[in-house]
């Protein structure tokens, strides 16, 4: 991604964390920035919030977002509790940072279907899903398979629109005898499905909610 120009670094100049004053005639003028502290008999001490105030803000931007594009080892391990295998898969809607391995990402978005995936090839980060993961939404039992998951339908994948985008979903249906109808399953995840009978696209709350 193009940082430098998102963050409009032509405009930027070298902004030294000063803060930024209206003079009684409208003009504005750049203060010196207050970075020391002093004790109690006048002497300055430490700077006040630890910022190096001669690195500019655009340099810190820059750095921040360059780290976010690369793992800071080339073999990351995976931020799983107890898991030492090579973490290669990144969230980007999670705040949290850190690689996952297949399996804990997985763990880790159960009920967090729609988040974006990316995957570190060794060179850069590449687009990816949670589907092609292998997450498998269940209903009903706890979020655990339906002991007739298995039928001749099997898995089914359906189309949701989220928020995010646009979503492929594999959906573990129940299946038991007593078990709702598709809509209501989705109806319960608040999902909107599209069509009563046999629902293959379906629309989150969320989304209803932020273009009505």
């Amino acid at each position: 991604m193009d940082y430098e120009g998102f963050l409009g670094v032509e405009d930027m100049g070298e902004y030294d964390g000063g803060d930024i004053r209206e003079e009684d005639n409208g003009n504005e003028e750049e203060c010196e920035p207050d970075s020391d502290v002093k004790d109690t008999d006048g002497n300055k001490t430490v700077e006040r919030d630890g910022i190096d105030h001669n690195v500019t803000l655009r340099e810190l931007a820059l750095t921040a977002m360059y780290e976010q594009e690369v793992p800071p080892i080339s073999k990351p391990s995976c931020f799983g509790i107890d898991c030492s295998v090579v973490g290669v898969y990144d969230c980007v809607d999670c705040d949290a940072m850190g690689y996952y391995c297949q399996e804990c990402i997985i763990e880790r978005h159960q009920r967090l279907p729609f988040h974006r995936m990316e995957e570190w090839d060794g060179n850069c980060l590449c687009r990816t899903s949670l589907a092609e993961l292998v997450l498998i939404i269940f209903f009903g039992h706890g979020h655990q398979p339906c002991p007739n998951i298995h039928d001749e339908l099997g898995i089914q994948d359906i189309t949701i629109l989220d928020i995010t985008g646009v979503h492929t979903v594999r959906m573990g249906w129940c299946r038991c005898a007593t078990a709702c109808s598709q809509a209501e399953q989705l109806f319960a995840r608040k999902w909107f499905p599209a069509t009563i009978l046999r629902p293959r696209t379906a629309f989150t709350f969320r989304v209803l909610k932020l273009f009505h």
